[in-house]
Order: C-alpha cells, then sequence, then structure tokens
C-alpha cells in the first residue's frame, strides 16, 4: 500500500523534498554570493536572502502537505476496500451455498414444482439486492463529511427491517440448528440510516453470531428505550470473546480473525467495521461476554443511539 511506503520510508519522502526544493536553494545560495563579493548592498543582500528562505519553508511546507493529502487519501480507499471486500462476501458466501442447494436439488430432483424455483429466485434477488445496497453504504460511509442526511432515515418500524435479514440467514441458521428469535416491539421505530444499520451493522453482527454459536442454540435480537437513548442488543450463546478480543476489536490492526464453531474462517474485519459503522451514525457499541457467567458461553453487542 502506498501509506504503507509512506510511513515506512520518511528518509526518502524529506530526500523528495530536498530535491524538489533545489532550485530555491541554488538561488538563495546565488544571493549570498553576490551579497559577498559586494554585487548586493547590506539591505538588498539581506531581503532576497529573507525572501528566497521563506521561499524555501513554503515550498517544504506544500510539498509535505500533498504527501499528507495523498496518505489520507490512500488510508481512505484502503478502508473502503476492506468494507467492500468483507460486507459483499458476507452475501457471495450464502448466494454460493444456495446455489449449489438449487443445483444438487436440479440433478436428484429435476421435476422440482415451480414454487420452489421462484422461493429460491426471490431469495437470490434478496442477496443482488444487499450487494447493491452494500455498494451505496459504502459510498457513504466514504464521504468525508457527515451530516444529518447521511445519518438519519424516514422512520420505520425496526422489527420489520431486522426480520428481513432472516431470509439472508436462512441456510446458515439450518445448518447449525439455530433459532432466531427478535424480540422487539411492533411499534418500535428507528430512524438511523437504514443501509448502514441494515447491511453494515446488523448484517455483520449476526454474521459473527451465527459463526460463534454453540449448535442447537439461539440468537436473539432486542431493542428498548432506556434514558434518551434507542438500544439494540443482538445476543448469542456460543464461544464468547476474552477480554483481550475485546478490547482489540475497535482496531484493524489489532483484531484477529478467529474460526468458528464450525471451522468458519473470517477475515478479521468484520467488528472494526461494526465499531466504524455504529460511530458513524453518532452511536456506541459496547461488548458483553460472556452472557452465561456459569458457562463462560454466550456474547451480547449491544448498540447505543440517541433518540432522533
Amino acid at each position: 500500500m502506498f501509506s504503507e511506503g509512506v510511513a515506512k520510508k520518511p528518509q526518502k519522502i524529506y530526500l523528495g523534498l530536498g530535491a524538489g526544493a533545489l532550485p530555491v536553494l541554488a538561488s538563495l545560495l546565488a544571493v549570498c554570493i553576490f551579497w559577498y563579493q559586494g554585487y548586493l548592498n547590506n539591505f538588498l543582500g539581506g531581503a532576497l536572502c529573507v525572501v528566497f528562505a521563506c521561499c524555501y519553508l513554503f515550498q517544504i511546507k506544500v510539498i509535505k502537505g500533498v504527501f499528507s493529502s495523498l496518505n489520507t487519501q490512500s488510508l481512505r480507499w484502503e478502508k473502503t476496500a476492506k468494507r467492500l471486500f468483507h460486507d459483499i462476501s458476507n452475501h457471495l458466501t450464502v448466494a454460493q451455498l444456495r446455489k449449489e442447494r438449487m443445483l444438487d436439488s436440479l440433478s436428484k430432483k429435476p421435476n422440482i414444482q415451480s414454487d420452489y424455483w421462484e422461493r429460491e429466485v426471490q431469495s437470490l434477488a434478496k442477496h443482488l439486492d444487499s450487494i447493491d445496497s452494500v455498494i451505496s453504504v459504502t459510498q457513504k460511509m466514504n464521504s468525508n463529511s457527515v451530516d444529518s442526511s447521511l445519518i438519519y432515515d424516514t422512520p420505520y418500524l425496526l422489527k420489520d427491517m431486522v426480520l428481513e435479514l432472516n431470509p439472508l440467514f436462512s441456510d446458515r441458521f439450518l445448518q447449525k440448528t439455530l433459532d432466531f428469535t427478535v424480540d422487539i416491539d411492533s411499534d418500535f421505530k428507528i430512524q438511523l440510516d437504514r443501509g448502514v444499520l441494515r447491511d453494515c451493522i446488523l448484517t455483520n453482527i449476526l454474521s459473527n453470531a451465527v459463526k460463534f454459536s454453540d449448535f442447537n442454540s439461539e440468537i436473539i435480537v432486542k431493542a428498548y428505550r432506556r434514558a434518551g437513548l434507542q438500544i439494540i442488543e443482538v445476543i448469542d450463546f456460543g464461544c464468547g470473546m476474552s477480554p483481550l478480543q475485546i478490547s482489540h476489536a475497535r482496531c484493524y490492526e489489532k483484531n484477529r480473525s478467529s474460526q468458528g464453531t464450525s471451522g468458519e474462517i473470517g477475515s478479521g474485519l468484520g467488528l472494526p467495521l461494526i465499531f466504524e459503522a455504529t460511530e458513524h451514525l453518532g452511536g456506541d457499541l459496547e461488548i458483553e461476554s460472556p452472557v452465561d457467567k456459569l458457562n463462560s458461553r454466550g456474547t451480547c453487542f449491544r448498540l447505543k443511539f440517541p433518540s432522533a
């Protein structure tokens, strides 16, 4: 990455700065020589020296600013690429499983009723819609300035939105025989950006919950209001997280992927992305683990957003 090269080789950057300023340095040297030889009086020679010295310092400042801007832009696009890779891969993995199941059904039962294919095609269409939404969300998250139009949406029912995620995870729920419980009042409304909350935050949290859940267990999503906050909790009853894993969860460099309860392998990008997206919406994320203190199992992701 460009940013890594910049960070690892500062001596080359400053060498480039010096080389770029050579014309100014040459002019300054020429003034000093003419001044020393008496071709310039003290006032004019001193004034020219000051002018060229200021030009040199200004040139260094400008070039350093260019390098800093390039470095910032590189880091932003690097983060964007990571977000796209991770969030799109969630949907592509499940779509791939569904495609293989469809092909297997076609080979074993070629005369399947048309309603089966209609359900499968609709499910694949939802994954494609989700990928399109992920791209849109990434564009929003990559914006340099965050205003209220990127944070708030028209009010919508949170329970309905969470239930939209069920078809995206249904195959993975079946693989581990997981119950998906949505404990949210039917009239609970929220106004946060729907795409960011659904496709960047909740999708990634649920993906983690499924990955680390024990077989034949449960995933619960609940929501409530308390002390001027809208709180959403996603609870699983899997292997849980250690204090060290929780402390490193925000950092791309320190967070490491762990194998799931059935050997699933991740990228290590999910948790930092969740934290980043939550902060983007003006909220906070708490991770509590274990949930079951007696058996040291389970994790609760607690999202806190100020009421609109």
